[in-house]
């Protein structure tokens, strides 16, 4: 009798255990990675491809736009990168710099390393005649106002 106490202790002990990992595990799983700043929904950005961007940059000066790319958050490097093998290879030439709008939230609760290295959407202001850190960069999006990630 005393050995199948023991032993439903321990299975209940077990059990207890695999609740609390899955709720971990569900917990980390399921990180903000969407970002908007409330009544902007009625702004229609354009919705623009990187080659697009590259070939008519004088074009989209100023204007809202939607660009979708890979995002790096890097010590001198915050922008969105073309493709993943430009992200992996540091390919300046085919990113844009990226600054946020200050009330989308990101920069508390590590919001930008929650992003890294994901395929995102983002939505801002694109600004051609400023290039980023060391003007490397195609151009910059400005008061970025929505940004979402893919998990």
């Amino acid at each position: 009798m005393l050995i199948q106490m023991n032993s439903n202790n321990l299975l209940v002990n077990v059990l207890r255990y695999i609740m609390i990992v899955i709720f971990i595990v569900s917990c980390s799983l399921n990180q903000k990675l969407n970002y908007q700043i409330e009544n902007v929904n009625s702004i229609d950005p354009i919705v623009v491809s990187f080659e697009e961007l590259n070939q008519f940059t004088e074009k989209y000066d100023s204007a809202n736009i939607e660009i979708e790319g890979y995002f790096k958050a890097n010590f001198e490097d915050v922008s969105v990168y073309k493709s993943k093998d430009d992200y992996n290879d540091g390919n300046k030439k085919s990113a844009i710099w990226v600054n946020f709008n200050k009330n989308l939230g990101l920069y508390e609760n590590d919001g930008l390393d929650k992003l890294d290295g994901k395929m995102i959407k983002i939505r801002g202001f694109f600004n051609s005649r400023n290039k980023g850190h060391l003007n490397q960069y195609l151009g910059e999006i400005d008061d970025v106002y929505s940004v979402k990630g893919q998990k």
